[in-house]
């Protein structure tokens, strides 16, 4: 490396982790800020207008002006204020209108929309949008997944943007909510439309819909539909914790407060903690968020970013206490009532609504080993959370984000990246786990690698499930599934486990030859630098340096990360500046975009260089 670029990585390095440090507060965690969300910011409008007790004028106003404020120049509107125009949340803004019209500012916005959604449904623009053709592309859109067409076109029929007649309702899927009438335990075999964690929207989208069109053909499945009704709404209750919300989710706490705000039972305790929830997140410029917080993932992520070594460079941060007592103290010590999970996992935030998931329970772990000493308490804190991890691996040896089993649609199937992130934390335990838990654990790594090598692309790359990039043709995101697998491979093989070697090499070629010609990296060759993918891409590159390639700097590879991190240098001011862009997936592929991943990121990127640095110079 030039020793002008190593000069500026060490000063950059050192601002950058200042100012994620400067982002913890004195609670032990890092909060973040999701970014506002045109899609929410619908939902939870149209929501709140639906409901006689809370049609608060001024939140829904304050909601209606964010909308037309931010809506794109071609008419339609992006998941975030920097992403491109979709159907589905221009669909759903264009219904969210109804609820304040007659302003002519207003008004314009809303044939803006209309000759979007023209285009898009391939109408003549001036023509009434036939709800057949809107149907059409909501349900073409998401294929057989019924978790979003479902809620969307429900949203319109209701704000009678699929005409006005009792007709539009045949254009709304049914979903079976009469499904809360078998056991939770095999409903991943009913073969449901929905994944694991919309149950909350099957049972009331599925009421809505019964309620205005029950079949038409099939009398003994009214019956059995008005049977399970009671049911269904225990369910529910059971499932909505306290805060009112919903995974802490917009959207998803939205659409059921929609549903029964429609039905009239707007006075049911479920709908009311739903709307309260929905007022009380609202931001003061008049958005909402995706989801509240990713607090648990963005403080296991600041972690082990902050916690790599220098030597003599070792970076004091503070409150290490607090920050492993807050990390404990967010495992889950009870079944959980939505998704009933065993006790023993961790969810993305401390908020009420967080479920536990594979992701944040094995970053947690990871975190959690990197505090220093561990004491036997914590041992058993550690086991339960492997545990958590080896009872929801599926079949395939994967493992999923919620729920074992559930394997119909995309985003309940095992995926490369969080069993990349389990396969890590297993391993930074192993040897500090009871002779039997060792055992159990090596068998579980094997297994896991043998998932990863299986699902490995011809190409080298891996795909993964939660992040994406909307530049991407297919809207994929192989820089990140790639690089989480490259990291946490390399580690495991610093730890003993050597024999991934081959599953790393040709994802390492993939990784480099994917970098773009500036030096910086998006989802893939030829799509646009960012923050985000170039600093994954550089902390994965000096992963696999640290295992296998302890060299001096003349590889091609050490060519990569030296103009990779001359891009980054200067895409953050050396180390000074952050903008997030749209990289996250939510509820069925919804993009966010999070303050502090970019910034986390990069102090991973450049800590880890700068460290290989010092070991071959």
């Amino acid at each position: 490396m030039k020793n002008e670029v190593f000069l500026a990585l060490q000063e950059a390095g050192q601002k950058s982790a200042a100012t994620l440090i400067h982002e913890l507060n004195p609670n032990g965690y890092w909060l973040g800020e999701l970014s506002s969300s045109a899609l929410s910011t619908s939902v939870a409008t149209f929501a709140l207008s639906q409901h006689p007790d809370f049609a608060d004028y001024r939140a829904i106003a304050a909601g209606i002006k964010w909308l037309v404020d931010h809506q794109n120049l071609d008419g339609g509107w992006g998941d975030t204020p920097a992403a491109p125009s979709n159907v589905s949340t221009t669909l759903l803004a264009w219904a969210a209108l109804t609820a304040e019209t007659g302003i002519p500012h207003y008004c314009n916005a809303i044939r803006q929309a209309e000759q979007w959604l023209c285009k898009y449904t391939q109408h003549g623009i001036g023509i009434a949008l036939p709800g057949s053709k809107i149907a059409s592309a909501v349900l073409h859109h998401y294929g057989q997944d019924r978790t979003f067409s479902t809620p969307i076109l429900a949203m319109l029929a209701l704000a009678e943007r699929l005409g006005n007649s009792k007709a539009s309702w045949d254009y709304v899927p049914q979903l079976p909510f009469e499904a809360v009438l078998v056991p939770h335990q095999l409903w991943a075999m009913l073969g449901l439309p929905v994944v694991s964690y919309a149950m909350p929207a099957l049972i009331g989208l599925g009421r809505l819909k019964h309620f205005y069109a029950p079949s038409k053909y099939c009398f003994w499945m009214n019956m059995l539909r008005d049977y399970a009704i009671p049911k269904a709404m225990k369910t529910l209750q059971n499932m909505q914790p306290e805060s009112g919300g919903f995974l802490e989710a917009i959207p998803l706490t939205g659409f059921v407060s929609m549903s029964l705000s429609a039905i009239r039972e707007y006075k049911h305790p479920v709908a009311q903690k739903a709307a309260k929830f929905l007022i009380n997140a609202q931001r003061e410029d008049g958005s909402w968020p995706i989801d509240m917080n990713l607090s648990v993932w963005l403080t296991s992520l600041s972690l082990e970013a902050l916690t790599i070594s220098h030597g003599n460079d070792s970076l004091a941060i503070p409150y290490q206490t607090e920050i492993a007592h807050w990390l404990f103290s967010q495992q889950s010590q009870r079944i959980h009532p939505f998704t009933y999970a065993r006790p023993g996992g961790w969810g993305w935030s401390h908020l009420q609504g967080a479920v536990p998931d594979g992701d944040d329970t094995s970053m947690a772990l990871a975190a959690i080993r990197k505090l220093g000493k561990i004491t036997s308490n914590q041992i058993q804190a550690g086991i339960q959370g492997i545990s958590w991890l080896l009872s929801i691996q599926n079949a395939d040896y994967g493992i999923p984000t919620f729920c074992r089993g559930w394997t119909k649609l995309p985003f309940d199937q095992s995926c490369p990246d969080i069993t990349a992130h389990a396969l890590y934390a297993m391993a930074a335990w192993v040897h500090d786990l009871p002779a039997k838990w060792q055992k159990r654990v090596q068998k579980a790594i094997k297994q896991m690698i043998q998932y990863l090598t299986r699902n490995q692309a011809a190409d080298g790359s891996w795909l993964p499930l939660w992040f994406g990039n909307p530049d991407d043709p297919q809207h994929q995101n192989r820089t990140y599934g790639t690089s989480q697998v490259i990291s946490a491979l390399s580690k495991v093989s610093c730890l003993g486990w050597p024999e991934v070697l081959g599953n790393c090499q040709r994802a390492i070629v993939w990784c480099v030859q994917n970098q773009n010609p500036d030096g910086g990296w998006g989802s893939r060759l030829h799509v646009q630098s960012q923050i985000e993918e170039t600093a994954l891409a550089i902390a994965a590159l000096c992963d696999a340096r640290e295992a296998y390639l302890k060299t001096a700097w003349q590889s091609e590879y050490d060519l990569a990360i030296e103009n990779g991190l001359q891009w980054l240098l200067q895409a953050t001011n050396q180390g000074q500046n952050f903008p997030a862009s749209p990289i996250g997936l939510y509820f069925a592929s919804l993009w966010y975009s999070e303050k502090l991943y970019p910034l986390i990121f990069t102090v991973a990127a450049f800590r880890k260089a700068i460290l290989q640095f010092q070991n071959v110079s």
